[in-house]
């Protein structure tokens, strides 16, 4: 075992000879790891970054935040399959947007053709720094309108696929081409019409290509970069390490006496509000520490105000068109830089339109430029202004186009919507038109369910609407028959009062005694009441009935008061006998005046129908003294 480990440490350091010189392997190792992580690290970043101004500059020349996220997404895609990087691809698509919103290009249009020149590229086996040259002179091409021999000479050195296209969708000899550039002819809408021609043939021979490791390698750096600029940009990491190193260079200038007016003013209105609100928490007391604030508090207050009035100095004098003086600390260039922009800006804040772009053109330029720079300075500023303009006049022209058709689709969806529901509606109610009842009822019910009830539930809901119906019907038919028929009406009122005196007995708010007394009070006055209505609706029956019925009931009365008188000996048997036969034929005498006189007044009123009564109303009256005559005879005795 020892001399295994011996043979085994002897080996490991005979293996590594560094090692043997260097005397401490141990601390070498992860220096190195250390440094190689700290570069990739920062490579990592500056990718992230890098991704993330891209996609600053792709937004700045979108219609808008959204169709700029579609765009930086689609330059992704197209350069890694094309295998260019996205810097190369992204400049392209610039200077072909700025080209093509001349010409009213869509977006579209724009990435169909950066695919197609990049794919052409990558056809003619033309290098990356190549392509990017030969694009970027294709561009200015573009930019000016025609292609004339500077970018025609660059194109057919460094990609000649692409001057072989050109003359394949032009429909002439590849050797005209350059005669076709001498002429003029081949104007920016020519040249991109051609290109586009072509599409279909370039993407048919660009598939035949094998994929090179470059390209390969371009694609994962280019989805890698976009994936690193989302996580950047959802930590901040970029943001972070760049304020970080502002405040660095802050304090450095800060140490080295060499910041600027507005910085210092900065920091010193920081540290009186941090003065203020200290001694605005702090209970007021006059010691040491106090004093020491209050002094601070009115020296910052001094330094704040000789500042801004060397500000307003400086001001006055630039409006007066005077160099102002600088006294021993001037601010420094960082300040003049400040100032100058400052002053541009303020120049272009009076301008508006195309003099507004040439200003700015003229601006970036600086104070030496060419008369004929400037020129052309300003010719591109017009350029580029019009084809912006015009891009959103397009894109606001388009966007109140698309919302004028949603909303008339989604009005037109709504009418058709609503007629739909009439029309259902009114075939509903025809279809209800036909029904009583509970028929009707059970359809009312079926049409209140949703479209999502099952048959079983259907058929319930028509059952339980088809008997309550029934129920609500029996109650209202005993209403109306209580308002035709007094007897009905008796039974009705009767049950009822059974029922709430049943209630009041179960609720313990009678007692069973008074119950019964009561319910035994309400059948006594229920029979008398019913007797009375059944004896009425006798009379009504016929004038018989009511004739015979009243003659009862004098006959009560007489017989009542005869035999009282025949028991108190006020009268005899005779007496009774007559007195009774009298009562009987005073009754059968007045029922046949009455009929008389009803007949006299029907014919008086020309009733025609009221003869044939007549003629009736006399046979019964005949018969009544018929019948009434052996009564009448015992009278006579």
């Amino acid at each position: 075992m020892g001399g295994f480990v011996t043979r085994k440490a002897d080996s490991s350091l005979s293996a590594n000879p560094w090692a043997e010189r260097s005397g401490r392997p141990s601390g070498l190792l992860p220096a190195i790891a250390a440094v190689v992580s700290a570069e990739s690290l920062r490579r990592m970043q500056q990718l992230s970054e890098s991704f993330i101004v891209l996609e600053a500059r792709i937004n700045r020349l979108s219609s808008s935040a959204q169709q700029g996220a579609a765009n930086y997404r689609a330059l992704i895609n197209l350069a890694s399959t094309t295998g260019s990087t996205l810097r190369d691809t992204t400049r392209l698509w610039e200077t072909l947007t700025l080209t093509l919103r001349e010409f009213g290009g869509t977006d579209a249009q724009v990435l169909g053709l950066t695919e197609t020149l990049q794919k052409i590229g990558a056809i003619g086996g033309t290098s990356a720094e190549e392509m990017s040259n030969a694009l970027r002179q294709f561009g200015q091409a573009l930019s000016s309108g025609v292609l004339r021999a500077e970018e025609f000479n660059s194109i057919m050195e460094q990609m000649p696929e692409l001057a072989r296209q050109i003359a394949a969708g032009l429909g002439i000899p590849f050797s005209k081409l350059r005669q076709a550039m001498l002429d003029g002819e081949l104007t920016a809408t020519k040249v991109l019409s051609a290109i586009q021609s072509r599409t279909d043939e370039v993407n048919t021979e660009f598939e035949k290509m094998p994929r090179t490791t470059t390209q390969a390698f371009n694609a994962l750096v280019n989805q890698a970069g976009a994936a690193l600029a989302e996580l950047d940009k959802m930590l901040g990491l970029s943001r972070a390490i760049a304020k970080s190193l502002d405040n660095w260079a802050g304090a450095a200038r800060r140490a080295g006496g060499n910041l600027t007016d507005q910085e210092k003013l900065n920091e010193l209105v920081a540290e009186r509000v941090q003065l203020q609100e200290r001694m605005s928490n702090t209970r007021w007391k006059l010691g040491r520490d106090e004093v020491a604030e209050a002094e601070r508090l009115v020296e910052l207050n001094q330094q704040i105000f000789l500042l801004q009035q060397k500000r307003i100095k400086e001001q006055k004098a630039e409006a007066a068109g005077q160099t102002p003086i600088q006294g021993p600390n001037d601010g420094g260039p960082e300040a003049k830089k400040a100032l100058e922009t400052l002053r541009e800006q303020s120049e272009l804040a009076k301008l508006a339109g195309e003099e507004r772009a040439k200003l700015a053109a003229r601006q970036k330029l600086g104070k030496n430029a060419l008369p004929e720079q400037i020129a052309k300075a300003e010719e591109y500023a017009v350029a580029i202004y019009r084809a912006e303009e015009a891009q959103k006049a397009l894109t606001k022209a388009t966007n109140a186009s698309e919302s004028a058709a949603k909303k008339a689709a989604r009005e037109r969806a709504q009418g058709e919507q609503e007629n739909i529901r009439i029309l259902q509606d009114l075939q509903e109610q025809m279809i209800q038109v036909g029904m009583t009842g509970g028929d009707l009822a059970a359809r009312q019910a079926e049409m209140s369910l949703n479209q999502w009830a099952t048959p079983e539930q259907i058929a319930r809901v028509r059952d339980l609407a088809r008997s309550l119906w029934e129920l609500e019907q029996q109650k209202v038919n005993k209403e109306l028959l209580a308002q035709v028929d007094p007897i009905a009406a008796e039974q009705i009122g009767f049950q009822t009062e059974l029922e709430n005196l049943r209630k009041l007995n179960e609720a313990k708010e009678m007692e069973d005694a008074r119950y019964r007394e009561l319910k035994e009070q309400a059948e006594e006055a229920h029979e008398e009441r019913m007797r009375a209505l059944q004896e009425e609706r006798f009379k009504q029956q016929a004038i018989g009935n009511e004739i015979l019925m009243n003659s009862l009931d004098h006959l009560q009365q007489s017989a009542t008061s005869a035999f009282t008188g025949l028991l108190t000996g006020a009268s005899n048997s005779t007496d009774v006998i007559r007195e009774l036969a009298g009562a009987i034929l005073n009754e059968a005498v007045g029922a046949v005046v009455k009929l008389g006189i009803q007949q006299v007044k029907s014919i008086v009123m020309g009733q025609s129908a009221a003869m044939a009564a007549t003629a009736a109303g006399v046979a019964q009256g005949g018969a009544l003294a018929s019948a009434y005559a052996p009564a009448a005879v015992a009278a006579s005795i």
